[in-house]
């Protein structure tokens, strides 16, 4: 479920081997399982995962490979991710030796990322278009491998009303999670077959992930039979293979139409200030907009209301950007000959920052001449390279480009209005740091005054050490389930 979170959210580039031959000695025989994933009540995909423990220059090691496979149709194109996860171990202590991440999402976004421990730190390495990137995590001893939760309620089985919370590495976000798990009363649930049976309960919640739920039915033994979460019904299945390798058919669920939040708002584009009336069913939309900064302000009203107040951004002046808004990095990876060769073809002589981002705004709309929805998410290289994408790679290629000309940027999550079919959708676009205050473009969409109609729920510069935006797509699911959107004041021309 960690790998299909993140496929989910779109967040995952790459593509790496799993750990390679070595001499190593088996000393337990190797566990396979399988599942099958739903979305909205539909086959999306397959996992799979292998643990075998070996022996290695004397010592035991437990290796864990995990396999998420799915395929997700977003306004009529079919997206195919693969995600690949590995983690080396200590078998008695779960304490994390090595891991690896892997997600593809053909035909382009290709990267690596590959780590190891090294006493209470861990050491990573991404590769993506030829970059090599590397970092240092803060970890420590009581810090467990990725899939420690996977095997937790076999080793450790809790009793209705018992708790346990611990740690792990979650390598797709390069950070430590804390997982809590809390036994409740065993109850019913439906398996695949259709048979109704009673399990054990647990729920469990990840620190990385907030207002993620998931309610694990368990076997007495530990093993999990099914896994629910609270995000547009998400539902994995124990199988055999040959259950979980069965071919997707065709869905009728659209995770970008079926996304959408309908509301007719007259013209937010050209609006100085517009105050919405948001509510939320899995989460409370207070704490999923940002407030107080970037021209929004959250009033909550209740658990599942609140006020959000967006107005056209006025110059105010904010703390120097750090240095990693102004560097390359593996997404933003502004110093590739590929990316500075597009900068250059814009001329900037004489020009002032403000006049060159809105200059590049309209250049990425213009260059970027295939618009599609297949590709989750690709770095500037890969879309200066094919010019392709929707509006992720619009956003990854204007801040890299800035940044080639010498202004910080970063990129925002959040949703934006779209006139034409009268609807609120998730969105991605630039911002800029200008005269002392951070300002918004949106190549996409050829906005370069952004007004009303976009609402900011996040932000990140992308680099390795910030905080990885798919919180963000995390928190924009909980829009997708039963959420609305209604003006309350007017769009004040």
């Amino acid at each position: 479920m960690r790998s299909l979170v993140s496929a989910l959210l779109l967040f995952a580039a790459c593509s790496i081997t799993l750990h390679p031959a070595r001499a190593d000695s088996e000393t337990s025989k190797p566990r396979e399982d399988w599942q099958v994933i739903f979305l909205g009540g539909q086959r999306v995909g397959y996992s799979s995962s292998n643990t075998r423990t070996v022996t290695r220059d004397g010592q035991e090691v437990l290796i864990s490979d995990t396999l998420v496979a799915m395929t997700i149709k977003r306004f009529g194109v079919s997206l195919k991710m693969i995600v690949r996860q590995s983690s080396e171990e200590d078998p008695k202590s779960g304490r994390l030796l090595s891991s690896s991440f892997i997600s593809e999402n053909p035909p382009i976004s290709k990267t690596e990322m590959t780590g190891r421990a090294e006493g209470n730190a861990f050491l990573l390495e991404t590769r993506n278009s030829g970059r090599v990137t590397k970092s240092r995590v803060e970890i420590g001893d009581d810090v467990r491998s990725p899939a420690w939760q996977e095997r937790y309620l076999e080793e450790h089985p809790l009793k209705p009303g018992e708790s346990a919370t611990f740690k792990i590495f979650s390598p797709e976000t390069a950070k430590v999670a804390t997982i809590s798990l809390k036994a409740l009363e065993p109850g019913e649930t439906k398996l695949l077959d259709g048979s109704v049976r009673k399990f054990d309960r647990t729920e469990m919640k990840n620190s990385i992930t907030p207002g993620v739920d998931m309610l694990i039915f368990s076997e007495p033994d530990g093993k999990v039979a099914k896994l629910e979460t609270n995000v547009l019904g998400m539902t994995t299945y124990a199988v055999s293979e040959a259950e979980a390798l069965k071919a997707i058919p065709e869905s009728e669920l659209d995770i970008g139409l079926d996304g959408l939040i309908k509301v007719e708002v007259p013209d937010p584009h050209h609006a100085e200030t517009v105050t919405y009336r948001i509510t939320a069913t899995s989460a409370d939309p207070s704490t999923l907009f940002e407030s107080g900064r970037d021209g929004q302000q959250v009033t909550r009203k209740t658990p599942s209301e609140t006020l959000l107040t967006v107005s056209r951004v006025r110059p105010q002046p904010q703390p120097e950007p750090a240095k990693s808004l102004r560097e390359a990095n593996s997404f933003l990876d502004s110093d590739n000959p590929k990316v500075r060769a597009l900068a250059d073809e814009y001329d900037a002589a004489g020009q002032s920052p403000r006049e060159i981002a809105k200059g590049l705004t309209h250049f990425v709309h213009r260059r970027t001449k295939n618009k599609t929805f297949s590709v989750a998410m690709a770095t500037a290289t890969e879309v200066a390279e094919s010019l392709t994408g929707d509006c992720t790679e619009h956003s990854v290629l204007l801040a890299a480009l800035l940044r080639a000309k010498g202004i910080p940027s970063r990129v925002a999550i959040g949703l934006v209005y779209v006139d034409p079919i009268k609807a609120f959708g998730g969105h991605m676009w630039t911002e800029a740091y200008i005269d002392g205050a951070w300002v918004p473009f949106d190549s996409a969409l050829e906005i370069v005054d952004v007004r009303s109609g976009h609402l900011k729920m996040g932000d990140s510069d992308l680099s390795d050490q910030s905080p990885n935006p798919m919180t963000d797509f995390v928190k924009m699911i909980h829009l997708w389930s039963g959420a609305t959107i209604a003006v309350v004041d007017p769009a004040a021309k």
